[in-house]
């Protein structure tokens, strides 16, 4: 079963859900101790308070009210993390009760969720500090106000929350562009895969910037093509050894055939139409019907004995130019059907080709024009052999199309595999196709060349 998802990606969302933990719990610490120093300084806070408020208490006795409260609201204004307010009560009515006001009424750039989660509960917050002992003058009442403490903590924690973000960010950047780089040769791999699929065994990997394991992996691969290559190249060299030598046996029986049975049919012949005229002089009616039989027999035989050593050895490409050749054996066909639109057109330079390669060609275009009249009731038919070049090779194209396709599949017969097997061997390509729509079949065949000196 293949995953739908890369190992690069996996990895990083290993990465990320590490990173987003990580973090997740560095910032529960921060607040967790920056909450616990909150609720340190306003205890500390408030102790100092109680020790000012005894402190006043004891240098000005509560003798006068006014000077007593103004006196205590100085000190009280100097310390930090608190709030007073001085509530004058009204003719018949006590001081008023209110309620601690929100942060002094002040504005702040900490957000309100920073201050909800580092401001003491309401259960565990210190209560307000109320003093009667200023009555009738009015009523003093101190409220906790940690509003001072959460912006220094804001302050000083805001820095280092982005820097541990911006480490994390870069930590997630190095290790993603790092896994990139050494997994790079693993998409080079496989597309190197789907060339040697192909047939291209030339394919190599580069062995530079890549890592130790796939180093390895790089080599072993380089290698493995090397040795597919290498064994190509044999299997070739082997092929067309045998191709050169079934063709050279041929020509050796097709020889055999020529010198030896031709001059004894001939002799036959010669032999029967000498009986025939005895014969025909005596007037022996029956002899000279088994005379006509045999020589009938004997002209059979011989048009057999034409046929194999034209099958065995094509005598076109001994006595004609390759191209005259074709063009021959195209006009074999052309006069047997003569309501067919038979093309031909040949032009391979005037470099003499190698023997295998034209007896090759010949014999693929045979088999293309015989499988045509044999499998296809074709009205067009096309014949391209042509010459091309390019900086490094040169070669043979050879295209054939015909119009007779009746049929949505191709019956791989002993034909085209013969075809193939011929251009394989030679280290060229052959393709063919059905077009059902436009009921055509194309083949293409490309045929690597040396010419001869």
């Amino acid at each position: 079963m293949v995953h739908r998802f890369s190992i690069t990606s996996l990895v990083m969302m290993l990465v990320t859900a590490i990173l987003v933990v990580s973090c997740v719990i560095f910032c529960l610490l921060v607040i967790s101790n920056a909450r616990e120093s909150v609720e340190e300084e306003m205890e500390s806070t408030y102790a100092l308070i109680q020790q000012l408020i005894l402190k006043q208490e004891d240098d000005h006795p509560a003798v006068n009210p006014q000077i007593y409260a103004s006196e205590l609201a100085s000190a009280l204004s100097a310390v930090r993390h608190i709030h007073v307010r001085f509530d004058v009560p009204q003719r018949g009515f006590p001081p008023s009760t209110h309620s601690a006001p929100k942060h002094n009424g002040r504005d702040s750039d900490v957000p309100a969720w920073f201050i909800y989660l580092l401001s003491p509960d309401e259960s565990e917050a210190s209560p307000p500090i109320v003093l009667q002992t200023i009555h009738p003058v009015g009523q003093l009442t101190i409220f906790p106000d940690p509003l001072d403490e959460v912006e220094e903590i804001w302050e000083e924690s805001l820095p280092i929350v982005l820097a541990m973000f911006g480490m994390c960010i870069a930590l997630w950047l190095g290790i993603y562009t790092a896994l990139r780089w050494s997994l790079s040769p693993l998409k080079q791999l496989t597309t190197s895969l789907a060339k040697l699929e192909a047939g291209e065994l030339d394919t190599r990997l580069q062995q530079d910037k890549v890592t130790m394991e796939l180093g390895q992996l790089v080599v072993a691969f380089n290698q493995l093509a090397s040795h597919l290559e290498n064994a190509r190249s044999a299997n070739q060299i082997l092929c067309k050894r045998l191709l050169d030598v079934q063709e050279e046996l041929c020509r050796s029986v097709a020889s055999e055939l020529h010198d030896e049975m031709a001059p004894y049919l001939f002799r036959i012949q010669v032999e029967l139409l000498q009986l025939k005229s005895a014969g025909e002089a005596y007037s022996d009616e029956v002899i000279a019907a088994q005379i006509a039989n045999l020589q009938q027999l004997t002209s059979q035989l011989q048009q057999r004995v034409r046929n194999t050593l034209k099958l065995l050895r094509p005598k076109e490409l001994d006595d004609l130019p390759f191209d005259q050749a074709i063009e021959n054996l195209v006009e074999i066909w052309r006069s047997r059907y003569p309501n067919t639109h038979w093309d031909i057109c040949v032009d391979v330079g005037d470099a003499p080709l190698d023997e295998t390669v034209k007896v090759t060609l010949y014999r693929v275009t045979q088999e293309c024009l015989t499988n045509t009249v044999r499998h296809a009731k074709a009205t067009e038919v096309h014949t391209r052999i042509s010459q091309f070049n390019t900086t490094n090779s040169a070669g043979i194209s050879l295209a054939f199309t015909n119009d007779g396709c009746k049929s949505n599949k191709i019956n791989k017969g002993f034909g085209l595999l013969g075809m193939q097997e011929r251009i394989t061997a030679l280290g060229g390509k052959l393709t063919y196709t059905l077009l059902p729509e436009c009921e055509q079949f194309e083949l293409h065949a490309v045929l690597p060349i040396h010419l001869k000196n």
